[in-house]
C-alpha cells in the first residue's frame, strides 16, 4: 500500500479510515494491520505523520519515493511525493519529520523491487549514535513490547480484580540495600573539575594525617620546652612558627581527605577518560550481564494477604500466562523479528558470554551456517553449513584462524582440514586479498597448549 499526495490543498480527512486520538493524523497501524486487508482503503484519501525511514529522489528530482514509520507497528508505509507539492531535498534524509495527507493506493503488479540493500545497526553502534535509537526496529519494538506489557499487568489486576500501586522511582530509601545514590546537579564541570584535581593530586590516606598529626603534637613539645626553659624570644618566636605552618599543614591534609571520602560516594555517572561517558546512558552493558537492570529492568512485587506459598505460585503462574497470552495477540510480529533463527550469526556479546561466562576460557566455534560466511568456504556433507573456525578469547578479541587446503576440484578453498593438522603455505595473496593466517605446526600446538581450549 502506497500513499499518493496530490497537489491540492485542503483536503478532508475520509471518516472511513479511524483517525488517532488527540492527534491529527491517522496511525499506520490502521493502514497496514487491517483484517480485511491493505486494498480495503484504496482510494481513501487519509493524513499521516511519521518519520522517514528511507528515502529516495527518482525521476530526474520529479518525484521521491519515502518510507514512513511513527512507530505503532513494524511495517513501513511508502509515500510517493511530488516535487510540486515540497522541495524534495528536504524530505529524503533519514529521520525527517513528515506530516502529509493524500490519498491510498495499491501499488501496480510487479512495482515491488525484486532485490533492495538494508543496513543492520548493531547495539555496540546505537551506543554512540543516541539520535537513532528509537528510529530502529529492534528498539521501537521494544518499546511496544514494554507498552504492552505494562497495559497487560494493570489489566489483570483490574480482571483478578487486585489493586496496583506504583512506588517512587526516586526515593531517599535503600530498598534492600541495592539501591544507588541518584546525583542531580547543574555543577557537573566543577565536579570534573575536582575529580580532575584529585587524580593528579591524591588525596592524603590516613597515616598521612596520623603523621601530620604527630609533627603537630611534636612542635607543640618543643615549643612548650623552650618556654620552660626560658629561652630567647628568637627561638620561641621560630617554634612557633613552626607550630602554625604545621597546624595549617594538617588542617589542609584533613580538608583534603574529607574531600576524597565524599567523591568516594558519588557512585552511577559512568566516567571514560576523566569524563562523564555519556555512551553509556543505554544498553551500558553486554545483554548477557543485564540481569542487574542495565539493560530492561521490570519488577512486579505482588502482595496477597490470607494466602499461602502454594496461592502465591498459581497468582504468578496465571499473571505469567497472561502476559504471555497478551503478547501473542497483541505484539506478535514485533516478537517474530526478533526471534532466533537457525543461520543467524553470533553477535560479539553472545561470543563473550561463551569464554567469560559460560567456559572461562577460549572457545573454538566452528562449522558456521554457510549464509554467513565467505563464499569460497567448503561446504560440509549436510550442504548447510561450512569447514570454518573462529578462535573467541577471554581478551574481547575474536582470532580467526584459518588454513587453505586443495578442494575437491583441484582449487583451493578456505577452511580446516579434518584429521591430521597440516596447514599448507600458497602465493594466494599475491592475486587478491583475502582473510585468514597461516600458522607451523609448531606454533599452532604451542598456542593450543598455552591458550587452554576447551570445547563446547
Amino acid at each position: 500500500m502506497s500513499l499518493q499526495s496530490p497537489q491540492v490543498d485542503n483536503l478532508t480527512l475520509d471518516i472511513a479510515v479511524p483517525e488517532a486520538e488527540f492527534s491529527q493524523r491517522v496511525r499506520i497501524r490502521s493502514v497496514l494491520c487491517r483484517p480485511d486487508g491493505e486494498a480495503g482503503l484504496a482510494g481513501q484519501t487519509v493524513r499521516i505523520g511519521g518519520w522517514v525511514k528511507t528515502g529516495r529522489e527518482q525521476g530526474k528530482g520529479s518525484f521521491a519515493f519515502l518510507e514512513l514509520n511513527d512507530g505503532s507497528c513494524p511495517g513501513n508505509l511508502q509515500v510517493i511525493v511530488d516535487t510540486s507539492v515540497h522541495k524534495l531535498a528536504d524530505l529524503v534524509p533519514i529521520c525527517t519529520c513528515v506530516h502529509v495527507e493524500g490519498e491510498l493506493k495499491v501499488p501496480p503488479e510487479g512495482a515491488k523491487q525484486r532485490i533492495e540493500l538494508r543496513t543492520k545497526l548493531t547495539l555496540e553502534f546505537l551506543r554512540d549514535v543516541v539520535v537513532l535509537r528509537p528510529r530502529t526496529n529492534t528498539i521501537s519494538a521494544i518499546a511496544r513490547i514494554l507498552n504492552a506489557l505494562a497495559y497487560a499487568t494493570h489489566t489483570f489486576q483490574v480482571l483478578v480484580p487486585k489493586e496496583i500501586h506504583h512506588t517512587p522511582i526516586i526515593t531517599t530509601s535503600d530498598c534492600e540495600g541495592a539501591g544507588e545514590m541518584f546525583q542531580a546537579t547543574t555543577l557537573i564541570s566543577d565536579v570534573e573539575k575536582l575529580e580532575k584535581d584529585l587524580k593528579e593530586n591524591p588525596a592524603p590516606s590516613e597515616d598521612d594525617l596520623k603523621v601530620a598529626e604527630l609533627a603537630v603534637k611534636e612542635k607543640g613539645e618543643a615549643v612548650a620546652q623552650l618556654k620552660a626553659a626560658k629561652a630567647s624570644k628568637q627561638e620561641i618566636s621560630a617554634a612557633l612558627a613552626e607550630l602554625t605552618k604545621a597546624k595549617e599543614n594538617l588542617s589542609k591534609l584533613d580538608e583534603r581527605f574529607k574531600l576524597g571520602e565524599r567523591c568516594k560516594l558519588s557512585g552511577g555517572i559512568p566516567r571514560k577518560d576523566g569524563k562523564i561517558d555519556y555512551s553509556e546512558d543505554f544498553f551500558a552493558r553486554q545483554a548477557f550481564l543485564t540481569v542487574s537492570g542495565q539493560l530492561q529492568f521490570w519488577m512486579v512485587e505482588p502482595e496477597i494477604a490470607f494466602a499461602d506459598i502454594k496461592d502465591d505460585m498459581n497468582c504468578a503462574e496465571a499473571y505469567v500466562q497472561f502476559l504471555c497470552q497478551w503478547l501473542l495477540d497483541h505484539c506478535y510480529d514485533d516478537m517474530e523479528s526478533s526471534l532466533p533463527k537457525w543461520g543467524n550469526d553470533l553477535a560479539s556479546e553472545h561470543e563473550r558470554y561463551l569464554t567469560e561466562e559460560k567456559f572461562k576460557a577460549p572457545v573454538i566455534v566452528y562449522n558456521y551456517p554457510k549464509g554467513i560466511k565467505a563464499f569460497y568456504m567448503k561446504v560440509n556433507k549436510d550442504n548447510k553449513t561450512v569447514a570454518a573456525m573462529d578462535v573467541c578469547t577471554e581478551a574481547k578479541d575474536k582470532v580467526n584462524v584459518a588454513c587453505f587446503h586443495p578442494s575437491a576440484e583441484g582449487g583451493l578453498v578456505y577452511g580446516t582440514k579434518e584429521g591430521k593438522l597440516r596447514i599448507l603455505r600458497c602465493d594466494l595473496s599475491r592475486s587478491f586479498k583475502h582473510e585468514g593466517s597461516c600458522f607451523s605446526d609448531e606454533i599452532m600446538f604451542e598456542s593450543y597448549l598455552f591458550l587452554g581450549f576447551k570445547r563446547p
